[in-house]
C-alpha cells in the first residue's frame, strides 16, 4: 500500500541518502542507481537488507452466507455486541 511504500522510500533515503528513492504509487519505489552492474548489485543487496515497517493492514471481515464462515484478519477488533440467529 502507499504507506508501505513511502516506508520503503524513507528507509532507502536514510540509508543511502535524501533523493535516491521515491514511492511513486502503491507498489512500486523508483531508486536512482549508479552507473555500473558491479555497483548496482552493492546497491540492490544493500536495499534488500533494509529494516522496512510495513502498514497495519485495513481491518477485514469475510462472511460466506451459503456455509457460515466467518474469516478475520488480526487488524479486526470486536467489542461487546449482540447477537442473534433464528430464535437464539
Amino acid at each position: 500500500d502507499f504507506t508501505t511504500a513511502q516506508n520503503v522510500a524513507a528507509a532507502i533515503n536514510g540509508k543511502l541518502g535524501f533523493g535516491v528513492a521515491q514511492a511513486v504509487d502503491a507498489v512500486s519505489v523508483a531508486v536512482r542507481a549508479p552507473v555500473g552492474a558491479d555497483v548496482r548489485a552493492t546497491l540492490m543487496s544493500t536495499i534488500e537488507n533494509l529494516d522496512v515497517t510495513t502498514a497495519e493492514p485495513p481491518a477485514k471481515v469475510i462472511v460466506n452466507a451459503r456455509s457460515g464462515t466467518v474469516v478475520i484478519n488480526s487488524a479486526v477488533r470486536v467489542g461487546p455486541a449482540a447477537v442473534t440467529h433464528g430464535k437464539l
